[in-house]
């Protein structure tokens, strides 16, 4: 912080003796920037930056030319850095330059010429007197004179790149006693004098990457006791020679790559014992020499990525004992054939480990058992076409396997078994083709993290594309590997010429498919035999259970697979039955698929059946003929706990879905011509015995009342009169005010206004300002005889709503009476928002729906039904005339 505090002082001081005393042609744009403009075309010519670090920064613009006496007068004597970018090679030492821009040149310890234009000549005038320069730095130029770096020995860095320079003088840097580090990248350099670096004992770092260099001279780095870098990337060397780096005892990182290196001298790396990292990559190496990495002890990571090499190729090559950590093998020629035999098989500590695109098709040994720190492994592009459970259980207890891109098929987990210690493993699988069978049950299982006993969760897999992971059912279909079902999963046993007979991992099933076989009856089929033959006891320790497939057939009957005691499942969609006999179902039969058949209706008989059953049904794409002689079967459907998973499709004949009809659509009661025959006849019967009974009823009329009221028996049909004679409305209506405008336009006038007419009680009318809602609910619905909910999904949100179906529904079952009538007003809410009581109520009784084209003879149908309309009337007329002299008129909404 001071010593910012002081380098601010001091740039302030300048900037101020700069504005004071003027600054040559320059003035300033921004803080610690200036541009310098010429008299005679008014042009600016450079740009001047000066930071607190004491570096100084001049652009020439327009001309290359520099005329630095625009600047005579300005004063930098604390810069120690000085860059010149875009400006070409004095006429003068830079000295002299230094001193007209107001820079003491004894100060400066850092110079750049970068970009220099006309690609001129670096000379030694250009150095001459600074003597105290650490680092130097040229872009641009074509060449170097030999004696450039005469005086400037105390140089510690230079850097000549990206130029057009293709040779050196061999004494360029003679006696630089403290150069360490030389950069001369990027150039069009084709050879190194083999003298260069003699005389410069403390280099440390070479950069001679992207030049044109064919050769390394043996004794090019023989006095550079101290190297430890060397970077000779993108250049044309075609071998390396058994003494090039023989006096470089502590070299630790070699960058060779990108060259056309395809010969390796044995010894080239023989005294390299502190090498760490190497780099041999996009080389055309097709062989390492015996021996060739052995004495580099401390490698730890080596790239031999994009060459020619085989397995047999790098035998014998690495590090006599393990150091390797990362080593790249990727885009070669390698084949393994051999498990046991790895050429890596001593460098147990690899981690990371790189053979994509090559020819490798198993994994070694190795890699399980010796490679205790494996971290990753890429195989992509290979050509595995099989991977075994064994095969991908590492020493390590996390470990990423990368197989991309080959022709793996199975990923075979049949021989599974539990780990003493649970495993990790992560997969890449993009681009194989993967298929959805049996030998890939327990990998998928595992994948998505469902049971499976033989590894008993001992080991957690993970695919890290699995976006892009598919397997091919033998349809051809593609399916995601976590969205396969597994539970369809079969292997196949055996198969005739009518059916084939699989057996199914998830629950030990026996799969027995006869589809597609224009079988028309059973007895076709000679399963016993075939069940018998197979032996299929083997898969259980009693018989096996089975599921009979019969798709597509011509099948008019199911006579004859009553016999088959093990047949679970029965699979019969697509073929020609009309009706289902019960002594023709197997006796254990626990899921039956008739779809696409010609069932119209199924009887009393095989609806007792299945009542008596637990049996899961589908029953979708018939015919059913939606009429009163279904309305045994409506009613078996909408029991809540019945199985008929395809409920939601089931269609009449007319295309109607049978879930939106009700008791009436299916049988209107008095458009049935039986219907009426029916009701002559009851209303015969109920005359005799109303005549008996009528006579016994008065003699005996208050005993009965009395003892049937006390055992609460045929309150519906004898007393409801009786518990409804002193109500004062016919209807309560409850609704939320969401829905006040059709209650009050709608409803309410067609409920007061039609024929009969009836009496509504409302809230805001009939209610008394003052008492508490709760008392006046339970009065409401006490007084009324009937109460209408108005359900909509505004009702579902309201509390006062919910209240008073509960008030309502309590009311019907102490009555045991039906009091409550549902009027769904807009689209059914969802199941999940209804409250449990009014679900169930819904589900199980009639409702009406506001927007049917009978809704009005519906409704009237199920209120109250006065026993003679006129005398009704009459009394309505008294009731009226005794209500107008109790209280003042209501409001009418005729």
């Amino acid at each position: 912080m001071l010593q910012q505090i002081f380098y601010f002082t001091v740039l302030a001081w300048m900037w101020i003796a700069v504005e004071a005393m003027g600054c040559g042609m320059c003035e300033e744009t921004v803080q610690n920037s200036m541009t310098c403009s010429s008299t005679a075309d008014q042009k600016v010519k450079f740009s001047v930056d000066v930071s607190l670090k004491g570096k100084i920064r001049l652009q020439c613009l327009h001309s290359t030319e520099a005329d630095y006496s625009l600047m005579e007068g300005c004063d930098f004597s604390s810069v120690t850095h000085a860059e010149f970018l875009g400006c070409a090679l004095p006429n003068v030492s830079y000295k002299e330059v230094l001193y007209k821009i107001g820079v003491n040149p004894e100060s400066v310890r850092s110079l750049a010429f970068l970009n220099v234009s006309k690609n001129g000549t670096l000379l030694q005038q250009h150095l001459e007197g600074l003597n105290d320069l650490k680092m130097l730095q040229v872009t641009g130029i074509h060449s170097v004179a030999s004696d450039v770096f005469r005086s400037t020995l105390m140089l510690e860095a230079i850097e000549i790149s990206d130029s057009t320079m293709n040779q050196l003088g061999a004494d360029l840097f003679h006696n630089m006693t403290k150069l360490q580090i030389v950069m001369l990248q990027h150039n069009m350099l084709e050879e190194l004098p083999d003298k260069l670096f003699s005389g410069t004992p403390s280099i440390r770092t070479i950069q001679l990457h992207n030049n044109q260099i064919r050769t390394l001279q043996d004794s090019l780095f023989k006095d550079l006791k101290f190297l430890t870098t060397l970077n000779v990337s993108k250049n044309k060397l075609e071998k390396l020679s058994g003494d090039v780096f023989s006096e470089n005892h502590i070299m630790e990182y070699i960058d060779m790559s990108e060259n056309l290196i395809s010969e390796i001298h044995t010894g080239t790396f023989t005294n390299l014992q502190k090498l760490k990292v190497l780099n041999l990559g996009h080389n055309r190496l097709k062989t390492l020499p015996w021996g060739t990495l052995k004495e580099c002890l401390d490698l730890q990571k080596l790239w031999l990525n994009n060459n020619f090499l085989t397995h047999r190729g790098i035998r014998n090559a690495f590090p006599r004992m393990s150091s390797l950590r990362y080593l790249d093998l990727g885009y070669n020629n390698i084949s393994i054939r051999s498990m046991s035999n790895f050429a890596l098989h001593n460098q147990t500590k690899l981690q990371y480990l790189f053979l994509n695109n090559n020819n490798i098709s198993i994994i070694p040994d190795s890699l399980n058992n010796v490679y205790v720190d494996l971290v990753r492994v890429d195989f992509s592009w290979n050509s595995f076409e099989v991977l075994n459970y064994t095969s991908l259980i590492f020493q390590s207890n996390v470990v990423e396997l990368d197989f991309k891109f080959n022709n793996i098929e199975t990923v075979d987990f049949t021989f599974s078994f539990s780990l003493h210690k649970k495993k990790t493993m992560t997969l890449a699988l993009e681009g194989n083709p993967l298929l959805c069978h049996c030998r890939t049950y327990g990998f998928l299982r595992m994948l998505q993290g469902l049971p499976f006993v033989r590894v008993n969760n001992t080991m957690e897999i993970t695919v890290k594309d699995i976006e892009e992971a598919f397997c091919q059912l033998p349809s051809g279909e593609l399916v995601n590997l976590m969205e396969m079902q597994t539970e369809t999963i079969t292997c196949r046993l055996t198969a005739d010429d009518v059916c084939s007979y699989d057996f199914r991992l998830f629950d030990g099933r026996i799969v027995i498919d006869c589809s597609y076989q224009n079988l028309k009856s059973i007895g076709f089929l000679n399963l016993s035999k075939s069940i018998e033959f197979l032996n299929l006891s083997k898969y259980n320790n009693n018989k096996p259970n089975y599921t009979l497939i019969l798709a597509n057939n011509r099948l008019t009957s199911l006579a004859g697979l009553q016999i088959y005691t093990n047949l679970l499942n029965l699979v019969v969609p697509y073929n020609e039955l009309s009706s289902i006999n019960t002594s023709h179902l197997p006796p254990n039969l626990k899921a039956l698929d008739v779809r696409g058949n010609n069932l119209t209706n199924l009887s009393p008989a095989i609806l007792d059946y299945l009542n008596a059953t637990d049996m899961s049904l589908k029953l979708g794409s018939n015919p059913w003929h939606c009429s009163c002689d279904m309305l045994d079967l409506f009613q078996f459907l909408h029991v809540p706990s019945r199985k008929v998973n395809d409920f939601t499709e089931l269609q009449c004949e007319s295309g109607e879905l049978v879930m939106d009809l009700s008791e009436h659509d299916l049988c209107p009661f008095f458009m049935q011509p039986m219907v009426i025959v029916t009701i002559v006849v009851i209303l015969i019967l109920l005359t005799i015995f109303s005549i008996l009974g009528t006579v016994s009823f008065y003699k005996y009329k208050q005993g009965i009342k009395v003892w049937l009221y006390a055992h609460h028996m045929c309150l519906c049909a004898i007393t409801e009169d009786e518990l409804d004679a002193d109500k004062k409305y016919d209807a309560f209506i409850s609704y939320s005010h969401m829905d006040e405008e059709f209650v009050m336009k709608e409803l309410v006038p067609g409920l007061e206004c039609g024929e009969p007419k009836y009496r509504v009680c409302l809230h805001y009318r009939d209610w008394v300002p003052g008492e508490y809602i709760q008392n006046q609910i339970m009065q409401s619905v006490e007084a009324s005889r009937r109460t209408i909910v108005v359900l909509s999904s505004s009702f579902i949100e309201s509390v006062w709503g919910q209240l008073e179906f509960r008030a309502a529904h309590s009311q019907a079952l102490q009555d045991r009476t039906n009091r409550l009538i549902i009027i769904v007003y807009g689209k059914i809410p969802a199941e999940s928002e209804l409250d449990e009581k009014l679900k169930l109520y819904i589900t199980t009784k009639t409702y009406v729906r506001w927007g049917d084209s009978k809704f009005w003879d519906k409704l009237r149908y199920i209120m109250p039904h006065p026993p003679d309309l006129v005398q009704k009337k009459r009394n309505k007329n008294i009731d009226n005339k005794l209500e107008l002299s109790k209280s003042p008129p209501k409001q009418s909404m005729c």
